[in-house]
């Protein structure tokens, strides 16, 4: 099987990372999509367990919010591989990637690359993580990004919190062009009492809550006076750089 390697490691680790800045949702057997009342009526035809009466009221709000929706393994791999990052309409099996589920991506993924249990994973960014029916893909700093479910959406966790079984490089992804930065999850704290955003700016819409002093504080990166930093529920917010000490 020919596979391309499509994505660079760097790109792709800040696109898994955009997608939980923006409130990618969870929608089962969608590939990275706009939320639309007409893909809602496609699934819910394709899988109706997954779409029960009861789901209705979020499934509606994410179409009138437009965010981009898909389930583990369409969201986190299949979605960007076969959008190429979302810079084009979906291109199905393009670059050689098979329309198949999280298991049997992860087996196509080990079979091609360096593949092996939970405990030997290389703290590295765009290795797919897997586990019975589910994958996620790692972002470096013993976080990954997952498409999670129903309840989460699209979120960043903290790899050891979760029951991951095996790791496994992706034929996909150049890990050697372009090779992606760990990010600084480490080593901060806040200096005083100071709001965690929604977006990096002063507004009285965008509070989430209040980091206090002395709290340690997960960091990824700089942004124009402030620090994206990921949230209590594993999401992206933004704290204003001044707050923040090295410790």
């Amino acid at each position: 099987m020919a596979y391309d390697k499509c994505l660079a490691a760097n790109a792709y680790r800040e696109w898994l990372i955009e997608q939980a800045d923006n409130g990618a949702q969870y929608w089962y057997g969608a590939v990275y999509q706009r939320a639309s009342a007409q893909l809602l009526t496609q699934k819910a035809r394709q899988y109706p367990a997954h779409y029960k009466s009861n789901r209705m009221r979020k499934y509606n709000s994410d179409i009138q919010r437009g965010v981009m929706v898909g389930d583990c393994v369409n969201g986190a791999v299949k979605g960007a591989i076969w959008t190429d990052l979302g810079t084009h309409a979906i291109k199905y099996k393009s670059h050689g990637c098979p329309d198949t589920n999280a298991d049997g991506m992860y087996n196509l993924c080990a079979a091609a690359c360096d593949h092996g249990g939970i405990d030997t994973l290389p703290d590295e960014p765009c290795i797919l993580l897997h586990k019975r029916g589910h994958v996620g893909v790692t972002i470096g700093g013993g976080k990954a990004v997952e498409f999670r479910g129903f309840d989460y959406g699209c979120v960043i966790t903290n790899i050891k919190d979760r029951d991951w079984q095996a790791w496994a490089r992706m034929p996909w992804v150049d890990y050697a062009a372009d090779a992606a930065p760990e990010p600084d999850t480490s080593g901060y704290q806040a200096a005083g009492n100071v709001w965690c955003r929604s977006t990096p700016e002063v507004a009285d819409n965008n509070k989430l809550y209040v980091i206090k002093a002395g709290d340690n504080v997960d960091a990824l990166k700089p942004c124009d006076g402030w620090t994206m930093v990921i949230t209590k529920d594993g999401k992206i917010g933004y704290v204003s750089t001044k707050y923040l000490k090295e410790v």
